[in-house]
């Protein structure tokens, strides 16, 4: 269980819809945390070895990648996808084929509405579900059968992504919004925290169109 305390905002600067979290070790000295602002139309890399937050203008084709990706993780086997229905409240299970074809469409997760709406994702190594929470202002852990495993809260209820970095993928990283929240003085920033458990790799399909050359 992941102590409240543990949970840190390493960027404080309030993206309106924080998005499309994407670790990239090659970048930076330590490796680089990219997300953006959709709503902004902003891209930044957190470098975790200065600690220094850097941002460039996005353009669209880059805002309307980070919106499709957002809301969708495979499992450690490659053989599940799950995925998001954010206004419905409900993630959806895939099966997948060798050539990562989906089919078999159905319910996995049915949120409450008192808890929010499921946003965006990222498997852990064990085949753990880490959920944001829209409006609900926490990450949880889903066992591969469904089952709500653990919940971390944040100082920020528009929760929208997270993703696995560092050098071991053993750091979470969790993105917020600020839209539509100016009484939450953190929301929008960018938390961290140690879970307990190791991430998934993913594809560096995106690193070169969500951000130029390393700086």
């Amino acid at each position: 269980m992941v102590e409240a305390t543990a949970i840190e905002c390493v960027w404080e600067g309030r993206a309106l819809l924080g998005a499309a979290p994407l670790w990239c070790p090659e970048r930076g000295d330590a490796g680089q945390l990219l997300f953006v602002d959709t709503l902004a139309s902003r891209r930044y890399a957190y470098d975790l070895a200065s600690g220094k937050t850097h941002s460039w203008a996005l353009d669209e084709t880059c805002c309307g990648l980070a919106r499709v990706a957002g809301g969708s993780a495979r499992s450690p086997d490659g053989a599940t996808l799950y995925r998001s229905d954010t206004p419905a409240g409900v993630i959806h299970a895939f099966d997948l084929d060798a050539q990562g074809n989906p089919a078999r469409q159905r319910e996995h997760i049915r949120f409450p509405s008192t808890q929010g709406y499921p946003d965006g994702m990222a498997c852990d190594r064990e085949g753990g579900l880490w959920v944001a929470h829209w409006e609900g202002g926490r990450i949880s852990r889903f066992l591969p059968d469904g089952r709500l495993d653990e919940t971390l809260t944040l100082s920020a209820s528009r929760v929208t992504a997270c993703a696995f970095g560092g050098a071991e993928l053993d750091q979470l990283f969790i993105t917020t919004a600020a839209t539509g929240r100016d009484d939450e003085t953190a929301a929008g920033g960018l938390f961290r925290c140690r879970p307990g458990v190791a991430g998934l790799s993913v594809a560096e399909y995106a690193s070169d169109v969500i951000l130029p050359d390393a700086i």
